[in-house]
């Protein structure tokens, strides 16, 4: 049984759980779904979300094999594209989603050291509960 329920897949009944995807593989932490991808002020200075759902998966540490894998989502060259998710809201429970799902960039959302890359976030946008 799995330790978490963060899913992966291309399509909806192609989802795997992340820790199945490489021996090791960590879940990310730190992640809960936003419920809004911007907050707008008013006029009247009421603040107010706008936009889709979206969340960032965070690990502390990838080898370049586990990046390899969770990236084949996306194919070898596309720096975004639709994928399947599950992950976890605020209140722990996990949900179903389709989402953006975007290629982390060397520098500001990760970082290589020997061995592997540090601090890498993969970002969803978009997400629609499926």
């Amino acid at each position: 049984m799995p330790d978490y329920s963060y899913q992966i897949g291309a399509t909806v009944g192609g989802k795997v759980n992340v820790e199945s995807l490489e021996t090791g593989f960590p879940p990310p932490t730190g992640s809960a779904v936003k419920p809004f991808s911007v907050f707008r002020t008013t006029v009247g200075g009421l603040e107010y979300g706008d936009g889709f759902p979206e969340v960032e998966w965070h690990f502390d540490f990838l080898t370049r094999e586990m990046l390899d894998t969770l990236m084949g989502y996306l194919g070898a060259s596309t720096q975004s594209g639709t994928v399947y998710i599950n992950t976890r809201l605020q209140d722990g429970s996990y949900v179903a989603y389709s989402a953006i799902m975007h290629r982390p960039k060397q520098g500001n959302e990760m970082n290589w050291e020997i061995g592997g890359w540090r601090e890498v976030t993969v970002r969803f946008t978009w997400l629609e509960a499926t």
